[in-house]
């Protein structure tokens, strides 16, 4: 506490405030060199893959954080209560509140789920290809695969953090055919494009 004290009555207490709690000098550069070099990397990746598609170009029409907040906090309520028609409610109120698209929202959900454990992530994949899409027919094929191109423009900083992201990945694209939102060819294509991102990684 004295060393915190003194720094702040110093001529320079700020800057020396800052380093005593790590938020300035080399540190702050080798954060901002970090936050470059992943994105640098996210764009790399999204831009020249395999299945040749710019999946960069879900990010640059990502919505806002303050939206995504809002997506991540019905994930969470369903984790916890796993009230299906309340969830699609909560879909819809967010798409129209904000003006996104569907497949934004449901990308997004996905995305969340990548991060949880296998049973988890697989409940949340049932939700929206049983419940979503067949049951209550809230998005086109056309626009389920959008979703999932969303999922994998996240793909490349979510891999960093989370090791089973891209294994879950493979499970979605196996389930995409299995509901002929994708075709086995593509579905080879993606598998590739995860496989090349790995190797990246490694």
């Amino acid at each position: 506490m004295a060393g915190l004290l003194s720094c702040l009555k110093a001529e320079d207490g700020e800057k020396e405030y800052d380093k005593y709690i790590g938020a300035a000098g080399d540190s702050e550069e080798d954060e901002d060199e970090d936050v470059t070099r992943v994105v640098g990397r996210r764009m790399s990746l999204n831009q020249h893959n395999e299945v040749g598609m710019n999946f960069q170009k879900y990010q640059d029409i990502k919505p806002a954080a303050g939206v995504r907040r809002e997506i991540l906090n019905m994930f969470n309520e369903y984790k916890e209560l796993e009230q299906k028609e309340h969830a699609k409610e909560e879909l819809l109120a967010i798409c129209q509140q904000y003006e996104i698209e569907r497949y934004q929202f449901v990308g997004y959900f996905l995305s969340n789920a990548l991060a949880e454990k296998p049973d988890d992530f697989r409940r949340y994949l049932t939700l929206v290809l049983e419940y979503f899409f067949k049951e209550s027919d809230l998005l086109p094929k056309a626009q389920l695969l959008e979703s999932i191109n969303v999922c994998v423009a996240n793909l490349p900083d979510l891999v960093i953090d989370y090791p089973n992201a891209a294994k879950y990945a493979g499970e979605i694209f196996e389930k995409a055919v299995e509901f002929d939102i994708m075709t086995k060819e593509e579905e080879e294509k993606y598998n590739d494009h995860i496989k090349k991102m790995e190797e990246y990684d490694e």
